[in-house]
């Protein structure tokens, strides 16, 4: 504007600006942000009817979001994730409002327990994914290559892409009668690789070349420890970086993922491998990716969730009755259905496994909130978007004005 200011004056002038109005809000979502991870958090409260964030606190005490949640009395539901803390705030300062449990944050915690139930058969998970525990020995050429990674693929694909067509398009301007030092001053190539084009009656592809890599040196003595039974690749690194190697940990860990694939291309053991997602295949079944696949709606137009489940269930029979209770109540959560939710509830504190009742003690202190969970229509969602957007805002003025600033910017809409 040519204004002749300085920074601190413009800062100060922010300082006093007049804070925008806002109608009492009915239904709030409520969440904490970082200031610094793991040592300072703030509350931000959102407006899920409205959809915008409608007061910034400088801690998440319960003292603080009580006195001001006191000042709002025509809120009438509050979403939230887990936090007793952020329970026990609203109880005390909105008493008059339901409590609504995060969906996403039950799947989650669902998903966690899970994970701790398949923790026991870590060893067999892996055994029947793509890595199995064999002693079969290989060689380098058992190796398979280097697969390029999907964003290298489509690089690759858009400039044969452009290629073709500039192949195309010298045919098309020669057979126009143009000469050859036209055609590549129109083009902007040489005129050599214009002969070359004219020359080739089809599109001339590129040869694959092969990449020298800082690790070809030490191949021989990975593969060496690795049919010695050293499967760990932070290990294999320290031991050929004592030898030299100067790359990174990033390359060793591809080329022992080859050779666990190797391994188990050519192992033959008369064993059952269970067959994978396309985005999970090529990769060690973790308990993890197990509850996680065990776990997600199921694709009516891809059969392979459900025979990942039919085969687990058929290698791993008795893990069947301690898996359905979490595959009920996760499929309680995603359809907001409330039928069914006692009986599964008393099943589950009654269960013989330990981890299970343990998730289901925890549900039990919360049901209030769950039950709201699954049968109204509002969710955290909002509020986890908007706590996105002020890690934006604060990386963006890092240091700049301190809280104050970080405040205004987040609650004017420009």
């Amino acid at each position: 504007m040519g204004i002749q200011t300085s920074g601190d004056t413009l800062l100060r002038v922010l300082r006093q600006t007049p804070e925008i109005s806002y109608p009492s809000p009915r239904v709030v979502g409520i969440d904490d942000w970082a200031f610094r991870k793991r040592l300072r958090y703030g509350t931000l409260l959102v407006d899920l009817e409205r959809r915008r964030p409608i007061d910034l606190l400088p801690d998440r005490r319960v003292e603080t979001v009580i006195q001001w949640l006191a000042q709002h009395p025509d809120i009438e539901i509050v979403t939230r994730d887990r936090s007793q803390d952020y329970a026990q705030a609203i109880t005390g300062g909105a008493p008059q409002a339901i409590q609504v449990a995060d969906r996403w944050h039950l799947l989650k915690n669902l998903t966690d327990a899970l994970q701790k139930v398949l923790n026991s058969h870590a060893r067999q998970l892996r055994q029947w994914g793509v890595d199995p525990q064999t002693t079969t020995l290989i060689q380098l050429d058992d190796v398979p290559e280097r697969c390029p990674a999907q964003h290298e693929q489509h690089q690759s694909q858009m400039r044969r892409a452009a290629r073709l067509e500039r192949y195309q398009q010298v045919h098309q301007l020669h057979q126009q009668g143009w000469q050859k030092k036209a055609i590549a001053q129109y083009l902007g190539m040489s005129a050599r690789t214009v002969s070359r084009y004219l020359l080739t009656p089809t599109f001339p592809e590129r040869q694959p070349s092969r990449r020298v890599s800082r690790l070809d040196s030490y191949k021989a003595y990975l593969l060496q420890r690795w049919n010695e039974g050293c499967h760990n690749a932070t290990r294999l690194t320290d031991e050929i970086r004592l030898q030299g190697y100067a790359g990174s940990i990033t390359q060793v860990r591809e080329f022992v993922t080859r050779l666990r694939l190797a391994q188990a291309a050519k192992a033959n053991t008369g064993q059952p491998s269970l067959s994978l997602p396309a985005s999970l295949a090529n990769k060690p079944l973790t308990p993890r990716h197990a509850a996680f696949l065990l776990l997600c709606p199921v694709d009516e137009n891809d059969d392979t969730l459900t025979e990942f489940r039919q085969q687990f269930f058929r290698l791993f029979p008795e893990m069947q009755p301690h898996v359905e209770p979490f595959q009920v109540f996760a499929t309680m959560v995603r359809e907001k259905c409330e039928v069914g939710f006692d009986s599964w509830l008393q099943a589950a504190i009654h269960s013989d496994c330990a981890v299970l009742r343990q998730f289901a003690r925890g549900i039990e202190r919360d049901s209030a909130a769950v039950r709201a969970a699954l049968s109204l229509d509002w969710s955290n969602g909002q509020t986890e978007g908007q706590v996105n957007r002020l890690k934006t805002l604060k990386r963006q003025m890092y240091g700049r004005a301190k809280f104050e600033l970080l405040r205004l910017r987040m609650l004017h809409p420009t």
